[in-house]
């Protein structure tokens, strides 16, 4: 995993913007399920898992996708830190 950071080019090119398209996509499925359970709540109906499981997922998915936002940003700074120089 160190070696991801270590190549600043690839860094600066790619790395950023799979970080952020990872992260919204994980965001968005927290999002998701978040709705999920709210609906589970509120019309009684069984999709599957309970009312807590739905808003653990969310919760694990939107905590999770912070990381991939903080590389996001880690990227960016490399980029700003580079184009400075």
């Amino acid at each position: 995993m160190v070696e991801r950071w270590k190549d600043y080019d690839k860094l600066r090119t790619c790395g950023g913007r799979r970080s952020m398209n990872f992260g919204a996509i994980l965001w968005c499925l927290g999002g998701i399920f978040a709705i999920l359970g709210i609906i589970v709540e509120l019309t009684d109906i069984n999709l599957g898992l309970s009312v807590q499981s739905w808003f653990l997922l969310a919760i694990v998915l939107s905590t999770l996708s912070i990381s991939y936002w903080l590389g996001w940003a880690v990227c960016v700074y490399v980029d700003y830190k580079a184009s400075k120089n």
